[in-house]
C-alpha cells in the first residue's frame, strides 16, 4: 500500500450526503469480514459487538461525540485525530482481504500517511467529516470484554433536522474512547472498505476520484434542490466503473433527484436499483418508502419507512412519513404515535400538523402545548395556518394553535388576524372586525391589504359599509374599500345599499369606471334597462382596460341590450371583441331565447364561420328547440374539442349527455359521460348508465359519487337523483331496490290538480 493512496484515500472520503434530512443506517455485518490478528484484534469482530451499552457507557460516548463534534467543527484537526486510534483503523483495513502490508517499513509509511490524509480531507469548511453542532447516540453496544464499541449516531447541525448519520467502531484506550472505524450510512461508504477498496485497484484511483467530485457536487446542488442540476454531475459519474457501494449512492441520489420532480415511478426504479446493489442501505429504504408513499402504496412504504426508522433509531421527518402513511390507511392510533415520537426527538410543525389528525376534539389543547416547544414559532405559526386553516379546513385545530400563541406572540400580528378570521367563520362578524383592525397596526405591509378587505367585508354584514369607506381616507384605500363592499352588495343583490354606497363615493371623487360600473349595476338591479345601458356606456367612455371594469362594462351593455331585445345589435356593435359571441350565445341560451339566438348564431357564422363557439351555440339552439338528436351531436363535437379558455364545460357535458338519452343513444350518452373531462365523472356516468337501463353500472357509479359522503349529505345528493327529470324514475324502479334500504327515496310530489272547468 503506497503512502499517497492513503493520504489521496482519506483525503476523499465524503462527509454524509443525503437529501436533506434523510440518511440511514446499515445492518450490524458492515462491509467485508471482521478484523483479526495475532494481537487481541478478535475483539474487532462485530459480531463480538452484541451487549447492549450500560448507562454509563451510553453517557460517555455521547460526551465523547460532542467532544469530537466540537474539535471538528471549529477545525481543530490535532484535537480531532487524537480521538482517532490509526493503528487499528489500518489493521480493520487489512482485515477486508482486499490489501496487505508486507513489511514493517511499509507499514510505518502507512501509519504515517492516515493522518495527513485525514488532516488534509477530513476538515473542509462548511463540509467536515467531523463537523457537527450536536449528536445523539440511538443505539450502542460492547464487546464482552467491554473494550470495543460499536455505536449509531445521529449528528445535527444548529437546526436539529439537517442530520448526518453515522455508525462508529471505537476501542477503549487508557485515555479514553478512540475511533478506529466508521461508516456512514447516509451514502454507505465504511472508511476501512473505502480504503481497502480503493488502494487494491490503484488504475482506477483517478476515474474514482473524479467521480467521486461529480457525486459531491450533485449532494450540494441536491440540497439546493437543483435537481436537473444534480442528475447532470451524477450522469457523468456513470462511467467510471465505480465500486458496489459507489454505485448503490450514485443510484440512490438519482432517486431522489426524481422524486424531487416528482416523477415518482422513475425514482422508485433508481431506489430500486440501489437497493440491489446494496440490500441494507438506509437512504435507499428511505427514498423508496417515499415513492412508494407518493404512488399511493402506503402499506409497502410503512415496511421500509419502519425498517428504516428501526435501523437509524429515532428520526423526526422519517417519522412524520410514516405518520402520513398511517393517516391516509385511517390508522390513527399508529399515526399519532409516529407523530409524537416525532415531537419528542426534535418538535416540528409538520408533526404538529400531523398530530392534528388524531387527536379528539378535546384533546386538541395539545397541539397548543406542542407547538410552543417550536424553536422558530413565528413562521412555524404560518405554516401551520397554512397547512391546517387554509389547506385542509380544520378550524378548530388552528384556532387551538392559536390560542397557545396569543400570549406568547409578543408584536407578531398574526394570531390577531387568524382569530378574526375564527370569528369570521363562526358568524361573529363585529368582533371580527375588532381583531382585523387591531392585527392592521402589526401585520408585514404585503399582507395588509388582505387582512383590510376581511375588515370591510366584516364591516358590511354588520351593515357599516358607509362607515368602513368613509374611514378610508387614502385614495388608494378608499378605491378597495369601496369596491370590496360593492362586490358585496352586488353579489347578494343589495340594490339599494348599493346605491347609497355609491353615492357616497360620488362626492369623493370624479366618476370613474368603477363608479359607472356599480350605478349600472344599481340599475340592473332595479330593471331600469334604459338607465344601465346609459351607465355602462358611459363607463366605457373612459376606456378602462379589460382588466380594470372594461369587461364587466361591456358584457353589462350587452346583457341589457339583450334584455330590450336587442341581442343581435349588441352583437354587431362588440362583434370584433373575441368573446362577444360566446357570451351573448350563453346569455340568450339562459334565457331561453331561441329565435334571437339562431340570428346572432347565423350573424356570426358568416363573420367567424370556423369559430368553435359556433359548435356550442348550435347545441344550445338545439336544446331549446328539443331537438334532442341535434343537440347531442352537437355537444359532442364540441366536447371532442373545446374552445381555449372554456372553464364552464360542466353545462355543455350534462346537456350533451340528456339530450343523447331523450333521443335514445345510449351509447353516446355513455361516450360522452367517459371522454367530456380527463377522468370520467360520476355524476353524468350515474345519468349515462341508469338513463340506458345498466342497473349494475348505475349502482357502482352511485356508491363511487357517494364514497366519504357524511350519510346525511349522501342522502341529499340520492333524492336530487330520485327528483333528477331523466333518471329519477328509473332510480326509483324495481332495479334499485338494494340502493333504496341505504338511501329511501323521498315521497314523489304530487301533480296539482287542474280546476274544475280549465
Amino acid at each position: 500500500m503506497k503512502l499517497r493512496s492513503i493520504i489521496v484515500l482519506l483525503a476523499l472520503l465524503p462527509a454524509a450526503c443525503g437529501p436533506g434530512s434523510t440518511g440511514g443506517g446499515n445492518s450490524p455485518q458492515g462491509h467485508g469480514p471482521a478484523a483479526q490478528s495475532s494481537t487481541d484484534m478478535v475483539s474487532l469482530a462485530d459480531a463480538e459487538i452484541t451487549g447492549s451499552a450500560s448507562e454509563a457507557t451510553f453517557q460517555e460516548l455521547s460526551l465523547f461525540f460532542e467532544q469530537l463534534g466540537q474539535a471538528g467543527h471549529a477545525g481543530n484537526a490535532d484535537k480531532a485525530l487524537a480521538m482517532m486510534d490509526f493503528p487499528l483503523m489500518l489493521a480493520a483495513t487489512e482485515a477486508t482481504g482486499l490489501v496487505k502490508i508486507n513489511s514493517p517499513a511499509e507499514r510505518a509509511v502507512a501509519l504515517k500517511g492516515m493522518p495527513q490524509g485525514a488532516r488534509s480531507g477530513w476538515f473542509k469548511p462548511g463540509n467536515g467529516v467531523l463537523d457537527w453542532n450536536w449528536s445523539k447516540v440511538t443505539r450502542a453496544g460492547v464487546s464482552e470484554n467491554g473494550r470495543f464499541a460499536v455505536a449509531f449516531v445521529s449528528h445535527a447541525g444548529e437546526d436539529g433536522l439537517s442530520r448526518r448519520r453515522f455508525r462508529w467502531w471505537l476501542v477503549k484506550q487508557a485515555d479514553g474512547w478512540k475511533v478506529y472505524d466508521f461508516e456512514s450510512l447516509d451514502n454507505g461508504l465504511r472508511t476501512s472498505w473505502l480504503i481497502a477498496t480503493v488502494a487494491a485497484n490503484p488504475d482506477r484511483l483517478p476515474a474514482w476520484q473524479s467521480a467521486t467530485n461529480y457525486l459531491l457536487v450533485a449532494c450540494t446542488k441536491l440540497k439546493q434542490e437543483d435537481y436537473d442540476g444534480a442528475s447532470e454531475y451524477l450522469l457523468l459519474a456513470r462511467d467510471a466503473s465505480l465500486p458496489r457501494e459507489f454505485d448503490a449512492w450514485r443510484s440512490a441520489l438519482l432517486g431522489y433527484c426524481e422524486a424531487g420532480l416528482e416523477n415518482h415511478e422513475s425514482a422508485l426504479a433508481h431506489f430500486e436499483r440501489a437497493l440491489a446493489l446494496n440490500d441494507d442501505m438506509p437512504m435507499a429504504r428511505y427514498g423508496r418508502g417515499r415513492s412508494l408513499f407518493a404512488l399511493g402504496d402506503y402499506n409497502a412504504a410503512i415496511k421500509d419507512l419502519r425498517w428504516y426508522t428501526v435501523i437509524i433509531g429515532s428520526d423526526p421527518i422519517a417519522l412524520i412519513d410514516l405518520g402520513d402513511c398511517y393517516s391516509w390507511l385511517d390508522r390513527y392510533d399508529d399515526a399519532r404515535k409516529a407523530y409524537t415520537q416525532s415531537l419528542a426527538d426534535t418538535p416540528t410543525w409538520g408533526a404538529v400538523a400531523g398530530l392534528a389528525l388524531c387527536l379528539k376534539e378535546e384533546e386538541l389543547p395539545l397541539l397548543g402545548e406542542w407547538f410552543l416547544k417550536l424553536k422558530n414559532r413565528a413562521a412555524d405559526y404560518l405554516n401551520l395556518m397554512e397547512n391546517l386553516y387554509y389547506e385542509r379546513d380544520m378550524n378548530a385545530a388552528a384556532q387551538a394553535i392559536t390560542e397557545a400563541y396569543a400570549p406568547v406572540a409578543g408584536d407578531d400580528a398574526h394570531p390577531v388576524y387568524f382569530s378574526g378570521r375564527f370569528l369570521y367563520d363562526e358568524g361573529k362578524a363585529a368582533e371580527a372586525a375588532a381583531a382585523f383592525k387591531a392585527a392592521l397596526n402589526g401585520l408585514p405591509a404585503e399582507e395588509l391589504n388582505d387582512c383590510r378587505e376581511w375588515y370591510w367585508y366584516a364591516m358590511y354584514d354588520i351593515g357599516k359599509s358607509l362607515e368602513a369607506l368613509a374611514e378610508a381616507k387614502d385614495a388608494t384605500l378608499a378605491t378597495g374599500a369601496f369596491e370590496a363592499m360593492a362586490r358585496r352588495h352586488l353579489k347578494d343583490g343589495d340594490a339599494e345599499g348599493l346605491h347609497a354606497l355609491c353615492e357616497a363615493r360620488a362626492k369623493t371623487i370624479e366618476p370613474d369606471a368603477g363608479l359607472r360600473f356599480y350605478q349600472a349595476e344599481v340599475a340592473y338591479l332595479r330593471d331600469d334597462w334604459a338607465g344601465a345601458e346609459k351607465l355602462f356606456r358611459a363607463g366605457l367612455f373612459l376606456k378602462p382596460s379589460e382588466d380594470s371594469f372594461g369587461t364587466g362594462l361591456r358584457h353589462g351593455l350587452i346583457d341589457v341590450m339583450q334584455q330590450q331585445d336587442r341581442a343581435l345589435e349588441a352583437y354587431l356593435e362588440f362583434a370584433e371583441v373575441a368573446d362577444t359571441f360566446s357570451y351573448l350565445q350563453g346569455l340568450l341560451s339562459d334565457a331561453g331565447k331561441a329565435e334571437p339566438l339562431a340570428a346572432v348564431i347565423e350573424a356570426h357564422a358568416k363573420a367567424k364561420p370556423g369559430d368553435l363557439s359556433l359548435v356550442r351555440a348550435r347545441g344550445n339552439l338545439a336544446w331549446l328547440k328539443q331537438e334532442w338528436k341535434t343537440a347531442a351531436a352537437e355537444y359532442q363535437r364540441y366536447l371532442a374539442k373545446p374552445a381555449e379558455k372554456d372553464y364552464d364545460l360542466w353545462d355543455c357535458a350534462e346537456r350533451g349527455v340528456r339530450a343523447a338519452l331523450r333521443s335514445r343513444q345510449y351509447d353516446l350518452a355513455r361516450g360522452i359521460a367517459k371522454t367530456a373531462f380527463d377522468e370520467p365523472n360520476q355524476w353524468l356516468t350515474i345519468l349515462a348508465q341508469a338513463g340506458s337501463g345498466r342497473s349494475i353500472e348505475a349502482i357502482k357509479a352511485v356508491h363511487g359519487y357517494l364514497e366519504g359522503l357524511e350519510p346525511e349529505t349522501a342522502q341529499e345528493w340520492m333524492n336530487e337523483l330520485y327528483n333528477d327529470e331523466d333518471v329519477g324514475e328509473t332510480l326509483r324502479g324495481g332495479p334499485y331496490k338494494q340502493l333504496h334500504a341505504t338511501y329511501p327515496p323521498p315521497a314523489k310530489p304530487e301533480k296539482p290538480t287542474t280546476p274544475e272547468g280549465e
